[in-house]
């Protein structure tokens, strides 16, 4: 029968729903995989365990031994990969005996959610919860408190969409972390932060940032775009023309060309910043392929034309003169959201690295 459950402390909702299918999130979720005496998948924090028969003499489970008993499991899995997560529990108890699902989102020792876990003599329970809108890992955590017997043959959490009910509130957001509100965030600083995303109307997005300009700033640094393998873009403090042409940028300070234009670093913005002949324009994409046709490229002056003299800046030998443009390594980007890479999964949004060229690249 379906019934509406409301979490302890209000922090989520949680239903009883119709089964479902999908890949779990937590590993041995049957609790099949033992390491001699102990869980493979599962760390034992208080307590003891025990592997017991269940319904059925060859059909195992795990006994928490003990009073208290706490095992946990850490998840890698981001907000990005699940934003509803569904739960599947059989268990069996005695009466006096609770069992609590706590979920500690970053594994920063802080219990987000906690749930008491119904039994019903090995019969499955399902729960859905709607996670923090931002989270980049989860610790799951099963309690047993009481004197008593208390078995678990099954807590498989997948990925589900179907939740109900407000995210769970989550503080202490890093640097570079999605937010909404000046409280999510450790630095108490919320940000509308640039950038081209199709699922953000308008392109913005709000993320936990540092700075909001220069003031905010040690004396000597400035305050930039930053984008980290792990997170969007957000504003941070530091050197200044630490940006190299094609990195995305908030002001001119930041980049090492001396120009920031529409949030990339360009060698010009106008024309008149070109030499004598030369069009300051982004390079023709179809020079490059047909994943770059979203591709934000910096503004260039007639680049691919092999107009380039020594010592310009550069992304690939036809901007210059000599047909050599040289750089400390590869420049490659993650599909249009600003991050360097080196491959696909790097990118988890997209699963897309691009070479864009050299990076920090002159030419020769």
């Amino acid at each position: 029968m379906n019934r509406l459950l409301t979490t302890v402390l209000g922090l989520a909702s949680m239903a009883i729903l119709p089964g479902w299918t999908c890949e779990p999130i937590t590993a041995d979720p049957g609790f099949d995989m033992w390491c001699g005496d102990e869980l493979c998948a599962w760390q034992v924090e208080q307590g003891g365990i025990r592997r017991v028969a269940t319904w059925h003499r060859s059909d195992y489970g795990v006994e928490l031994d003990g009073d208290p008993v706490i095992i946990s499991q850490l998840s890698d899995v981001t907000s990005s990969q699940a934003q509803c997560l569904d739960f599947e529990l059989q268990a069996d108890h005695d009466d006096g005996v609770s069992l609590t699902l706590e979920l500690d989102f970053l594994d920063d020792g802080h219990v987000d959610a906690r749930q008491p876990l119904a039994s019903d003599g090995w019969r499955p329970v399902h729960y859905s919860m709607t996670p923090p809108s931002w989270y980049e890992s989860v610790r799951f955590t099963i309690r047993k408190d009481g004197p008593g017997r208390a078995v678990l043959t099954q807590i498989k959490v997948s990925a589900g969409d179907d939740c109900a009910g407000a995210p769970i509130e989550l503080d202490d957001r890093p640097t570079g972390a999605a937010c909404e509100t000046n409280s999510q965030c450790k630095q108490g600083l919320c940000l509308a932060v640039m950038q081209w995303r199709p699922d953000v109307e308008g392109g913005d997005t709000h993320a936990c940032s540092a700075c909001r300009n220069d003031l905010d700033c040690p004396a000597g640094m400035t305050c930039g775009l930053e984008a980290s393998a792990a997170y969007w873009l957000y504003q941070d403090c530091g050197e200044p023309a630490r940006h190299q042409l094609g990195e995305r940028c908030m002001g001119d300070s930041e980049c090492a060309t001396g120009t920031c234009c529409q949030g990339t670093c360009s060698e010009c913005c106008f024309s008149g910043d070109c030499p004598a002949g030369g069009v300051c324009e982004v390079r023709d994409w179809h020079t490059l392929g047909d994943d770059y046709e979203y591709q934000i490229l910096p503004q260039q002056c007639s680049p691919g034309t092999g107009a380039a003299q020594a010592g310009a800046p550069c992304l690939r030998g036809d901007d210059c003169a000599s047909g050599s443009c040289s750089g400390t390594g590869e420049f490659k980007q993650c599909f249009l959201d600003g991050r360097r890479c080196q491959a696909d999964e790097d990118c988890p949004l997209w699963n897309s690295c691009l070479t864009l060229g050299a990076y920090g690249g002159h030419c020769r």
